[in-house]
């Protein structure tokens, strides 16, 4: 008989790995971006307290284009942009792990900005925030990243 593994079950166990690493604050909120094949969407949230404090997706009612391309990706993220700045946030944070969807969007569509982009931040996570040991982050909470050449304790 084939062992097959449980996809649902390694999911799950994906999530609470990340989550465990990293939370939001009412000050600094964690973003979540999730993509369908046909919709994008986005929120801030407030682990502390279990709360969306800001979301957009391309399933909003004033949203009429197609959902699942770039410029959908580009209007919702617009949009949550405005949205936290008239809540008063102005920053965020996010795990590496949305890298890996920016540099596949970046193949796929052939955007030579954003890949010139990816090449950046990944020259700059390698060269400077990554360790021997291939750990990435030195803050004490998450997998946070501060000043370049920062050795965890």
């Amino acid at each position: 008989m084939v062992n097959r593994p449980d996809s649902k079950k390694a999911r799950l166990a994906r999530h609470a790995r990340v989550r465990k690493k990293i939370s939001g604050t009412a000050a600094c909120p964690r973003l979540d971006v999730f993509r369908s094949l046909q919709h994008i969407y986005a929120q801030l949230i407030d682990d502390e307290a279990g709360v969306t404090l800001v979301s957009a997706s391309t399933v909003e009612k004033d949203f009429v284009e197609y959902g699942g391309n770039k410029t959908a990706a580009r209007k919702v993220g617009e949009t949550l942009a405005q949205r936290a700045k008239d809540k008063g946030i102005e920053e965020c944070v996010f795990d590496c792990y949305l890298y890996t969807g920016m540099a596949d969007l970046a193949r796929f569509t052939d955007d030579k900005e954003l890949a010139d982009a990816c090449k950046a931040i990944f020259d700059d996570i390698i060269n400077k925030k990554m360790y021997i040991t291939g750990g990435i982050g030195s803050a004490g909470r998450g997998e946070a990243f501060t000043i370049p050449y920062d050795l965890p304790d």
